[in-house]
């Protein structure tokens, strides 16, 4: 007897979910706000530490690559 295996067309009805870039300022902003409270417990720590680096890592690489515009008569910070 010889078992014959159909194809599926595979139907995702999920929502699609996308997070902004602000979406990840505010994740970042909240880590830190919670970290600086003492929200975490210390075996959290490294974990949390972990999250907030990558995000951030992100977050300071979109903003060097996506300088903000100068308004007319602003100068540009000094560094």
């Amino acid at each position: 007897m010889t078992d014959k295996i159909q194809d599926a067309e595979v139907v995702d009805d999920s929502p699609s979910i996308q997070i902004s870039m602000n979406d990840l300022m505010v994740m970042r902003a909240v880590l830190d706000t919670a970290t600086t409270a003492g929200i975490f417990k210390a075996a959290d720590m490294s974990t949390v530490g972990g999250v907030f680096d990558k995000v951030n890592a992100i977050v300071e690489d979109f903003i060097k690559k996506n300088p903000q515009p100068q308004a007319e008569g602003e100068s540009a910070p000094a560094a």
